[in-house]
């Protein structure tokens, strides 16, 4: 943000170095300039002391709605307050009613946000595009894909089987010309240490760029996405537990076939079996979205004792263009 005079400044706690640089810039703001920091989100609760859900889940969301709650009490302070009384409740550490209800019902497409496809599919949004995001989308997806219920969990399904094992898909993609591991190693370290097993990792292009939000007319290279899938690879084969990465690449074959069906023409699928206690992985190339989307419906249709799990990461392109795919309206 920026320092204006005459108007207060906030900001959630920094790392050292970080705030001796907010506290730099303050001061040279001069006398009566105001810098605070905001208070935790566990020193609010409601009257009633039942919990606040956050309509933007994630844990690393609790220091924005502190920010999103002062920033609205200075608002208050300056405008009028909306009810009386509301201050006074702030003060105690009770937060308003009003204040709760609209930090439950915020909306924000695109960011850790779950929409539940066909049957046995779910998709996990999340825009993250930065190291540090990316460890809070690991933390996220650990959390929202383990407590969320199988869909079909102890029904009966078609042919009688019932869903029972997850099965969890990255779908990635991220801007060329940038380092795969200040992402992709980002991301692989947080599974890690989140324990999140990923079964299989997709790699497709956008059909968005920066120029605007439409889509790429024409036949998309698909270079870039091979690099990303060779960085993965090679990160998988490191992880413990896995083959050695010189026997990996003779374990490995490639498929090419053009389907009529699928909008872009050639789906490029590259499958790694491996040997050992791990147990088979795969990771794949594809063209298109639709490709993606259609390949993963057939799965769980074709599947009905798995519950598909997929996280889509790494650019808000990326994420756009499946909530378009998914024909998600907010």
């Amino acid at each position: 943000g920026i320092f204006k005079q005459g108007s207060p400044a906030f900001t959630v706690p920094q790392e050292t170095e970080a705030m001796a640089s907010l506290k730099q810039c303050a001061a040279k703001m001069g006398p009566g300039f105001e810098l605070s920091t905001v208070a935790p989100w566990s020193t609010f609760q409601r009257a009633d002391h039942t919990p606040v859900r956050l309509g933007i889940r994630g844990e690393h969301q609790l220091q924005n709605a502190s920010l999103a709650v002062q920033l609205f009490r200075v608002w208050n302070a300056h405008y009028g307050p909306a009810t009386p009384g509301d201050e006074d409740l702030l003060n105690q550490g009770v937060l308003p009613e009003l204040y709760a209800r609209g930090l439950e019902k915020t909306v924000w497409p695109g960011r850790t946000q779950v929409v539940p496809d066909e049957p046995g599919l779910q998709f996990f949004l999340d825009g993250a595009h930065t190291q540090e995001s990316m460890a809070a989308c690991a933390r996220w997806f650990s959390e929202a894909s383990g407590e969320l219920p199988d869909v079909g969990a102890g029904k009966v399904v078609a042919g009688g089987t019932s869903r029972r094992r997850t099965e969890r898909v990255l779908l990635f993609n991220m801007m060329d010309k940038r380092d795969p591991g200040t992402l992709l190693g980002s991301l692989h370290r947080s599974f890690a240490a989140e324990g999140v097993h990923i079964d299989r990792a997709i790699f497709v292009p956008g059909r968005s760029h920066t120029a605007g939000m439409h889509k790429i007319n024409g036949t998309q290279t698909v270079q870039w996405q091979e690099e990303l899938r060779e960085y993965w690879d090679n990160l998988q084969s490191k992880a413990p537990g896995k083959v050695n990465p010189q026997h990996k690449r003779k374990l490995c074959h490639v498929t090419e076939r053009t389907n009529a069906h699928l909008t872009g023409g050639t789906l490029c699928a590259v499958t790694c079996k491996e040997q050992g206690e791990a147990g088979p992985r795969s990771s794949e190339v594809h063209t298109s979205l639709e490709s993606v989307l259609q390949t993963l419906r057939h799965r769980a249709a074709a599947r009905p004792d798995l519950q598909l799990q997929v996280l889509v990461t790494g650019s808000l392109y990326l994420v756009g263009d499946m909530l378009q795919e998914l024909k998600y309206q907010v």
